[in-house]
C-alpha cells in the first residue's frame, strides 16, 4: 500500500525492488557538524544500520555485502578513496541497493559509472521539489550553513527531483537505476529534521517498504498509479491495467474482457476470442468468418481429429461428403480404429472356475468358453487380455497358453477360426488378492496378420495345461452391449463344450488390431462404397467413374461376382461363374413374387436371389441386371439359350405288330 508521511504533507509512493529482504543499511557519514539527518531518519524509521565515520575503511564494508541500502555523506577536500571506486562496482553488481550519495567537493570520479555527470560545487540555500515528481507536494527543505559551507557537488544526466532556486539539480536520481540519488546537501545541513525526514524516507523507501514495481515506467509506483486513479485495476491484482494483457487494445486487460463479458473466451484460455481469429491473429484460422477460434467448433464436429471443423473440411475440398449430410465421407466407413476395445468384461473378484487340461483339484480336465459379439465385418484381433489365478499355491502360471475362438452354431462353440499356443505377451499381478490367491492379468498381443472375424457371435475359450496348481479363469461382469449371457464347458482335452451355463460370464477384453479394411470401403479407396456407387443404382456418385450395383446389395460389382446364384446343380451354391445356370435360375423364378399365390410363391422363395433389386417380384428389370452382371464376368453379351424340348413322337407305322391303333370315328 502507498505510505503517507507523519506530516500533514501529502506522501509519495516509492519506486521498489521485489522480493527486497528487511532494511540493512550502511551509513557513511565523515564529517558531522551537527545532527545527521540520514542517523536521524533512520532512528525514526527502526532500521537496521551499520554506522562508520572512516573513509578508509569503508571499501572493505561495502564489499562485505548483504546490504540493502548504501549512504555515502562524503565531506572531503578532494583526496580520492578506494570506497570510491568500489561503490559502484558493487551497486552495478547489486542493482537492486538504495544508494544515497552527498558529496561535497570531490573529485567525482565515482559518479560517472552511477549514471551521474559532475557539473561542479553549488552553495545551496533551500530545495524545491519538482511537480510530478517523487517530492511532489513536500514543503521546500530550508537548508543552513553549520559551520563550513554548504558547498556540494551539482550533477546532471540523471532526473531532478528537487532544484534550488537557481535551478541547477540539487537531488537528482539516476536513469540507470531510479534508487540511486545523487542528495546535494549534506546530512547536516538541514534547518528542519522532519522535513528533511520526508526527502530522506522518500529516497530510503524507493527499494524498502511502500515500495512497488513500475510496470508502465513513469517513474510513480503501480500502486500509487491505481491509488491515484491514474491507472486502473479491474481484476483487483495491483497491476496497471495498461500493463496486462490487452490483445484487442481496447484498454482494458484481457482478463477483465472476458469477466465483464465484452469478450467471449470459449476455450477457456483466459485469451478473448476475437484475439484468436484474424484479423487481430492473421495466423488465426476461422473458417466460418464467424469471429469463433475453429478449436471451440469442433466437439463432436471433428470426426477426423484434424482440428479442423467437418464442414470446413468439406468447404474446401479437404474432405468429400457425396452424401450431403455434412460429415467427411472418411468418417463414414465403419468400423472402428486400432486400439478400440471391442469387448470388455472385468473381473469382479467374486469367484473363479478352473480351466485346465491337467486339472488335479476337478480330477478330470475342465475346459470353458464365454461369447462375444462383433459388430462389423472385417473386424481385426490385436490384443486379448484374461484375469485369473493360481491355486491353490498362488505359483505364478507356467506361461503356456492355449487359445480358440470358435463360431457360433446353435448357441455353442462351432468350427474354430482362430488357435495359439504358446506364451504371452505379458503377465502381471494386479495387487488384488482373492481366495488367498493372486489376480494375474494375462495379455496376448496377437503377431500379425491379425486375425479377421467378420461381423456375428463367436466364443473364446482359454485353457492352461501343465501340472502343478490349478489355473482358474475369473469371471466377469457381462459386457451387455458385445457380450452373450452365460458361458459353456466340458470335460475333455482337446476341448468339447456340451454343457450351458446360463449364469456365469468371464473376464476378458478383446482389442481391435490393425488389419482389414474398413467394412464398406471394399475396394479400399478409402471413400465409402455408398459414395462410389452410381445414382442409377441408389449411391450418391455422379459420373463416369463411378461403379455399379447391378444387385443392389450396397457392393460396388468390382468387389463381388454379380449375378451368381447356383452351380450346375438347380439349388446348389454358387460356383464363381456367372453363366448359362445361372439364367436358368432366373428363367425359372421369372414372374414371382413374394405375395404370390402357390406355385408361383414357391417359385420365388425357391429363386429369391433373381430377385436383384429386391422389390419382391422377379421381373424383366431383374433379368436387364443379370444381363449386366455377366457381360462384367465374362466381356461378352450373353446369348439366350433355345428351350429344351422334349422329343418328338414318332407316329407308329400302320399294321406294326407293336401295337394296335384304334379306327378314328367320325
Amino acid at each position: 500500500m502507498c505510505r503517507l508521511p507523519a506530516r500533514r504533507y501529502p506522501g509519495r509512493c516509492q519506486l521498489g525492488r521485489s522480493g527486497r529482504a528487511d532494511p540493512n543499511v550502511l551509513l557513511y557519514s565523515e564529517y558531522v557538524a551537527g545532527t545527521d539527518a540520514y542517523k536521524a531518519t533512520l532512528d525514526a524509521l527502526g532500521w537496521a544500520y551499520t554506522y562508520t565515520q572512516d573513509p578508509n575503511g569503508l571499501d572493505a564494508l561495502i564489499n562485505g555485502g548483504g546490504w540493502t541500502h548504501i549512504i555515502a555523506n562524503h565531506t572531503n577536500t578532494g583526496s580520492t578513496y578506494a570506497w570510491e571506486t568500489a561503490l559502484p562496482a558493487y551497486l552495478i553488481a547489486n542493482p537492486d541497493v538504495v544508494c544515497i550519495i552527498s558529496d561535497w567537493r570531490a573529485t567525482a570520479g565515482h559518479l560517472a559509472p552511477m549514471g551521474f555527470v559532475a557539473t561542479g560545487q553549488n552553495n545551496y540555500s533551500s530545495l524545491s521539489p519538482v511537480a510530478g515528481g517523487l517530492f511532489d507536494g513536500f514543503p521546500v527543505g530550508s537548508l543552513y550553513n553549520p559551520g563550513y559551507g554548504i558547498f556540494s557537488l551539482g550533477t546532471g544526466g540523471g532526473l531532478n527531483e528537487a532544484v534550488q532556486p537557481a535551478g541547477s539539480g540539487a537531488i537528482t536520481r539516476s536513469l540507470l537505476n531510479e534508487c540511486w540519488f545523487f542528495a546535494g546537501p549534506g546530512g547536516d545541513c538541514w534547518s528542519d529534521l522532519a522535513v528533511a525526514g520526508q526527502y530522506i524516507t522518500a529516497m530510503l523507501e524507493c527499494g524498502g517498504p511502500g515500495g512497488g514495481a513500475d510496470c508502465n515506467g513513469n517513474l510513480i509506483p503501480d500502486e500509487c498509479d491505481i491509488a491515484s486513479g491514474f491507472s486502473g485495476d479491474c481484476n483487483e491484482n495491483d497491476i496497471p491495467d495498461e500493463c496486462e494483457e490487452d490483445c484487442n487494445g481496447n484498454g482494458v486487460a484481457d482478463e477483465c474482457d472476458i469477466d465483464y463479458g465484452t469478450s467471449l473466451d470459449c476455450n477457456d484460455d483466459g485469451i478473448p476470442d476475437e484475439c484468436q481469429v484474424p484479423p487481430i491473429c492473421p495466423d488465426c484460422v476461422d473458417c466460418q468468418l464467424d469471429g469463433i477460434p475453429d478449436d471451440c467448433q469442433l466437439g463432436d464436429n471433428d470426426c477426423n481429429e484434424n482440428g479442423i471443423p467437418d464442414d470446413c473440411d468439406v468447404a474446401s475440398g479437404f474432405s468429400l461428403d457425396c452424401q450431403g449430410d455434412g460429415i467427411p465421407d472418411e468418417c463414414q466407413l465403419w468400423g472402428r480404429g486400432p486400439g478400440d476395445v471391442l469387448i470388455s468384461q472385468l473381473p469382479n473378484q467374486t469367484n473363479g472356475i478352473f480351466a485346465e487340461c491337467q486339472c488335479a483339484l476337478c480330477g478330470q480336465p475342465q475346459v470353458l468358453a464365454d461369447q462375444f459379439v462383433i459388430a462389423a465385418d472385417t473386424t481385426p484381433i490385436g490384443t486379448i487380455k484374461l484375469w485369473g489365478g493360481n491355486y491353490p499355491g498362488d505359483s505364478t502360471p507356467v506361461d503356456n497358453w492355449n487359445i480358440e475362438i470358435y463360431q457360433d452354431s446353435a448357441g455353442f462353440p462351432g468350427a474354430s477360426v482362430f488357435s495359439y499356443v504358446g506364451p504371452s505377451t505379458t503377465m502381471t499381478q494386479t495387487g488384488i488378492v482373492l481366495f488367498g490367491v493372486h489376480e494375474w492379468l494375462v495379455t496376448f498381443d496377437l503377431a500379425d496378420p491379425d486375425p479377421i472375424l467378420g461381423a456375428g457371435t463367436y466364443w473364446l475359450a482359454v485353457w492352461a495345461d501343465d501340472p502343478g496348481d490349478d489355473w482358474f479363469w475369473e469371471v466377469g461382469n457381462l459386457d451387455s452391449v458385445h457380450g452373450g449371457p452365460g458361458s459353456v464347458y466340458g470335460f475333455t482335452c482337446p476341448p468339447t463344450f456340451p454343457y450351458a451355463d446360463s449364469a456365469t460370464n468371464f473376464s476378458f477384453e478383446l482389442v481391435e488390431g490393425t488389419a482389414g479394411p474398413p467394412p464398406n470401403d471394399c475396394n479400399e479407396n478409402g471413400i465409402p462404397d455408398e459414395c462410389d456407387i452410381g445414382t442409377e443404382w441408389g449411391g450418391y456418385c455422379v459420373g463416369p467413374d463411378c461403379s455399379s450395383d447391378y444387385n443392389g446389395n450396397g457392393v460396388p460389382d468390382e468387389c463381388e461376382l454379380c449375378g451368381d446364384f447356383t452351380g450346375t446343380t438347380p439349388g446348389s451354391e454358387p460356383d464363381g461363374a456367372v453363366d448359362v445356370y445361372d439364367y436358368w435360375y432366373m428363367h425359372d423364378g421369372m414372374g414371382c413374387c413374394s405375395y404370390s399365390a402357390e406355385p408361383c410363391l414357391s417359385k420365388y422363395t425357391q429363386h429369391i436371389l433373381a430377385d436383384m433389386d429386391g422389390d419382391g417380384c422377379i421381373t424383366f428389370v431383374d433379368y436387364q441386371n443379370w444381363i449386366m452382371c455377366y457381360r462384367m464376368a465374362n466381356g461378352k453379351d450373353f446369348v439366350v439359350p433355345k428351350p429344351k424340348l422334349p422329343p418328338k413322337m414318332k407316329p407308329l407305322p400302320m399294321g406294326s405288330s407293336s401295337g394296335s391303333v384304334s379306327p378314328m370315328r367320325p
